[in-house]
């Protein structure tokens, strides 16, 4: 018989490509994971019903997220806020990796691919820790990887 069982958001992270090696976005406290079809409506002649029309996927829209603490100092073991601030001013395209931290089940996998940082902004309040927000879109195919055992300083295989 089998089992299911709650999965701990703290398992999931978003990783990041950087000098071969996949890191977490340091000082995070929550991740997310969005997917939205664009569809096309096609109504012909050969429609049965105008009244219904019928649409077909004409792109994929997937965009991660991610909101934590901004950490200071340098980091080996992943990147933080300002490191992400400084890539996002380069306008390139990085490569991310959304799924399992670490230890992740045999049959887990991660959705991997190259994203372009939309926007990344930071907040500094008095007498509180400042804060940031970073939110990223794909640009190209998105693609399902099987995870490994351990993903946090794994190299890239490239």
């Amino acid at each position: 018989m089998a089992t299911t069982s709650y999965l701990n958001g703290s398992d999931i992270t978003l990783l990041v490509e950087k000098g071969n090696k996949w890191v977490p976005t340091l000082g995070a406290k929550s991740h997310k994971i969005s997917s939205k079809s664009n569809s096309k409506e096609i109504v012909d002649k050969d429609t049965t019903n105008s009244l219904y029309k019928t649409k077909s996927v004409n792109s994929i829209e997937v965009t991660l997220s991610v909101d934590g603490f901004v950490k200071i100092g340098t980091a080996d073991d992943g990147i933080i806020a300002s490191e992400l601030y400084a890539l996002h001013k380069e306008g390139k395209p990085v490569k991310l990796r959304y799924g399992y931290r670490s230890n992740a089940p045999t049959d887990a996998t991660y959705e991997e691919g190259m994203f372009l940082i939309d926007s990344i902004e930071m907040t500094h309040p008095a007498k509180e820790e400042a804060t940031y927000s970073a939110s990223f879109s794909n640009t190209g195919e998105i693609k399902t990887v099987k995870a490994t055992s351990s993903s946090t300083g794994s190299t890239t295989g490239k």
